[in-house]
């Protein structure tokens, strides 16, 4: 199959390559809000300011945040210095928003209370401290997690798509172009549709690959969609319009062979039998057990007109 062919297998199915990842992603969502609602973390911060001594009230903000830290009701509590602004920043993360607000708030001032008893109190360089204290909390990575879920789940219902698209494929075998056919069936393809020519070239190739010099009467038989048949029929007799010397010729539409049988006796009585395959709807099975059958019926078939969808 080549990267065109493969194209066109994707346009044809374009409803399943969009629907899957759609589906996958509602999906996502559906496990991510309703099945793991209760596993959102949030994340409050709470900052100290100091004038001197950042290092040690670091130290001691670090002690204080292995004592608040509690695995088993998922409280983490952190804590980072920044020498360059004096800044002491108390982390909490927990499942309830107002909990790390509170216990980022409470660690601050337990720090902060702390850090004034234990500091020693040095006129030249005096401690002063205060607490910039934690207002609201965000759900981590929250919005990170989301786009990866769902990237993820687009890709996979996108791979599921293909799949499923060519496992059909394979089993549907459909006629995909004329290279196709004549790899399969030994018949020529006497035209491919749509035409510029007003059907001329159509009229006369069957004709020229008939085994009985006149043709008077043709018999148009669809490997198994039925819709482009009258089609056909149209413009064989435009293109009979056209002759200046115009014979009455009979042009007989019928079903395909899987629903009926008529169109195997019909083929027997008239001058010529064509095949009409429609290109990604008919398969090649269903053109090679017409083929075989009308070859039974001891039918005149000429060739076969292709069908570009």
């Amino acid at each position: 199959m080549t990267l065109l062919d493969f194209c066109r297998l994707i346009r044809k199915n374009l409803a399943l390559f969009i629907a899957l990842p759609v589906v996958f992603a509602l999906a996502c969502l559906g496990y991510l809000f309703i099945g793991h609602s209760d596993d959102a973390v949030y994340t409050a911060s709470s900052r100290i300011v100091v004038s001197t001594h950042a290092a040690d009230v670091s130290g001691l903000a670090a002690g204080q945040a292995r004592a608040y830290t509690n695995s088993d009701e998922g409280i983490d509590v952190t804590q980072s210095v920044d020498f360059n602004a004096k800044t002491v920043t108390i982390i909490v993360s927990s499942p309830d928003e107002e909990q790390s607000i509170n216990i980022a708030n409470e660690v601050a001032e337990a720090v902060l209370a702390e850090s004034r008893s234990f500091l020693p109190d040095n006129p030249d360089d005096p401690f002063n401290g205060r607490i910039e204290p934690a207002e609201e909390a965000a759900m981590s990575g929250s919005t990170d997690a989301l786009i990866k879920y769902l990237a993820a789940a687009i890709l996979a219902g996108l791979f599921v798509a293909v799949c499923l698209i060519l496992i059909v494929n394979a089993l549907r075998r459909p006629i995909r172009s004329i290279d196709n056919i004549q790899d399969r069936v030994e018949l020529p393809v006497l035209e491919t549709i749509p035409v510029s020519d007003g059907g001329e070239r159509l009229l006369a190739n069957i004709r020229f690959a008939s085994k009985r010099k006149e043709v008077s009467s043709i018999c148009l038989i669809p490997a198994n969609d039925d819709s482009s048949v009258c089609l056909i029929r149209e413009l064989l007799e435009n293109a009979l319009k056209t002759e200046q010397h115009s014979s009455e010729m009979v042009i007989k539409c019928e079903d395909s062979l899987s629903k009926s049988m008529k169109a195997a006796y019909t083929a027997r009585e008239v001058d010529a039998a064509v095949l009409v395959a429609t290109a990604w709807k008919d398969s090649m099975r269903d053109l090679e057990s017409s083929a075989a059958e009308l070859k039974l019926a001891d039918a005149n078939l000429v060739g076969i007109v292709l069908v570009e969808s």
